[in-house]
């Protein structure tokens, strides 16, 4: 009964994140759309353009402008245009906002999100699939993003949880406790998991599932 919005990082499997799609709307939730984030975002380098387009854009926009920190600032502009924390019409605030963001060469829409999504699925791919620049940015955008709508689910293969992986970024970070993390989405039966986890954050219980490093078990109960 949830609307749902796929996010993918560079390095993600295609297949997983179809995979995990399609379990959503098995599920009986509507998958919005799939967006990508791209290195250009994902790189500490460009902290300061990225934050640039988003003051820019999400000008009015709580969380945006408000002092905090400069990825606090970024995920508040991008959760504004994707999610909300009930299903909602893409407001011209929401499409001004994604078309910065995709004219600055922030995100890619694999598939236009058609309305604003109440959780979002963010996949990324193994450590080895980039710098430790993404773990860093996506957890330092975590609770952010969380903030945009009803919940974040962070999912991605069993090496991301390992060091140096963006899972594990996610759990080491503050956002540790607000979002829900899964690292076992390289195996059918996780991708099984990564939608129990995106259910659980809709009635509001964030959790670490997946392998042996995650702390609350192999899937939620």
């Amino acid at each position: 009964g949830q609307a749902v919005v796929v996010v993918t990082m560079p390095g993600a499997s295609a297949a997983e994140a179809k995979s995990i799609s399609t379990m959503l709307k098995q599920a009986d939730a509507e998958v919005t759309g799939q967006i990508e984030l791209t290195s250009k975002l994902l790189s500490s380098g460009n902290r300061q353009f990225a934050e640039g387009v988003a003051q820019q854009a999400g000008s009015g926009v709580a969380g945006v402008t408000a002092a905090g920190d400069s990825y606090g600032r970024i995920a508040a502009a991008l959760g504004r245009s994707i999610l909300s924390p009930k299903p909602a019409a893409v407001d011209p605030t929401a499409t001004t906002i994604r078309a910065a963001f995709v004219e600055g060469g922030l995100i890619t829409l694999t598939s236009r999100p058609a309305k604003l999504a109440t959780l979002a699925v963010v996949v990324t791919g193994p450590k080895s699939s980039g710098t430790g620049d993404q773990g860093t940015v996506i957890a330092a955008m975590a609770g952010a993003l969380d903030s945009a709508g009803k919940g974040v689910v962070i999912a991605g293969p069993v090496s991301s949880s390992a060091d140096g992986g963006s899972v594990k970024a996610v759990r080491d970070s503050d956002a540790a406790g607000s979002v829900s993390t899964v690292d076992v989405t390289d195996i059918a039966s996780g991708r099984v998991v990564t939608v129990l986890a995106a259910a659980k954050e809709a009635a509001g219980q964030s959790g670490s599932w997946g392998t042996s490093r995650s702390a609350d078990g192999g899937l939620p109960r």
